[in-house]
């Protein structure tokens, strides 16, 4: 499933399709899919729910990828990436404790919790702007650098 999502949505991408849709409809794709996982029952509907379900995540995240550098400047880019690898982190933790306490509440409530999760990331998605030129250094600027550290620019 990891394959073909890539490519489907690299084509959907290269089409001109907005990157922000894309992302918002693999999210959807994958909140409703995992939310599918709490009215199954049969081995083979749970495993192809499933398999969507990861197909659509791959997807999310190779848009999200795509658009990340696109939606901050450089110069605050790679703090948001420490930030948001801090609380990927976080998110790892408590994942379990979270999951096995909605398990004891009913077992169709982890699922829509964390589907709940997926269709959150469609409002977030849909609301990533790219950077303002201004935020983007100039060629110019990053040639200045690159000669007084003794490097040279490839154009």
């Amino acid at each position: 499933a990891e394959v073909p999502s890539l490519l489907i949505a690299t084509a959907l991408v290269d089409q001109g399709l907005d990157k922000r849709w894309v992302l918002a409809g693999c999210a959807c794709g994958c909140g409703f899919a995992t939310a599918g996982c709490a009215f199954v029952s049969s081995r083979g509907l749970v495993t192809a729910v499933l398999a969507s379900s990861y197909f659509f995540a791959v997807s999310a995240w190779a848009s999200l990828y795509v658009i990340t550098p696109e939606a901050y400047p450089p110069t605050c880019r790679s703090t948001a990436s420490g930030l948001a690898r801090i609380w990927s982190n976080v998110g790892s933790m408590l994942t379990a404790p979270l999951g096995a306490w909605l398990l004891e509440k009913a077992v169709w409530a982890p699922l829509l919790t964390y589907a709940g999760g997926f269709l959150g990331l469609v409002l977030v998605a849909t609301r990533l702007r790219p950077a303002p030129p201004s935020a983007v250094p100039s060629l110019k600027v990053a040639a200045f650098v690159a000669e007084g550290v003794g490097g040279e620019v490839a154009v």
